[in-house]
């Protein structure tokens, strides 16, 4: 398993305090994220259900795409909020698409394809007298 970071364990720490005695859901990940602890918690022991653990695996894929060992806050978040769009009835693929093309709208396009603040197919002005 992936190493959390200190906000992301504190935010499964605040859901797992937060679930009953049996296993924590992903329903006590989102009131962990609506009521944050006002301390720094205790390590302890996650028993957590099937989806939770969908949710944990699907941010620790999206840490790994971003290059990182560390599964950090917002790969949870995003996660969750994926999760919470399935449960919804929203095709993942399309939400995904609709992601990539906001990104794009928005000017923030991979680093391979940057080049000194501008996207990679706009004009330059080098070279021009």
């Amino acid at each position: 398993m992936s190493i959390l970071d200190p906000e992301a364990a504190q935010l499964l720490r605040r859901a797992i305090q937060l679930g009953d005695t049996g296993r924590t859901t992903i329903a006590d990940l989102r009131t962990a994220i609506e009521h944050p602890a006002p301390v720094e918690l205790p390590p302890t022991r996650l028993r957590g259900d099937a989806p939770l653990a969908r949710v944990l695996r699907r941010a620790m894929d999206l840490a790994q795409a971003r290059g990182s060992d560390m599964v950090a806050r917002h790969d949870l978040l995003e996660a969750l909020a994926e999760a919470e769009a399935v449960a919804a009835g929203l095709d993942l693929d399309r939400l995904r698409f609709v992601r990539y093309c906001l990104d794009r709208a928005n000017g923030s396009s991979p680093p391979a394809l940057r080049r000194y603040g501008q996207e990679a197919g706009a004009p330059s002005n080098e070279g021009i007298a």
